[in-house]
């Protein structure tokens, strides 16, 4: 099993942002509204700032916080 990465997601900000926090835990700003299509585009930005194919990505869950958990394959 590969490492977890942790994202809090805000939804519908006016300023779209990516920010890390150390130890795989980011924050991820985006101006779309939380939609089925929403885990492609957190995949995206995971593959583009943490440098790890999509393909070797895989969602885990939502923890209690709604924190978006992903492991890297």
């Amino acid at each position: 099993m590969g490492h977890k990465i942790t994202i809090k997601v805000v939804f519908n900000s006016t300023k779209e942002s990516w920010e890390s926090f150390g130890n795989n835990r980011y924050l991820l700003k985006l101006s779309y509204p939380e939609d089925a299509g929403a885990k492609a585009v957190i995949v995206a930005y995971i593959s583009k700032y943490v440098g790890v194919p999509a393909s070797k990505l895989a969602f885990v869950e939502q923890d209690i916080r709604k924190n978006w958990i992903f492991e890297v394959l």
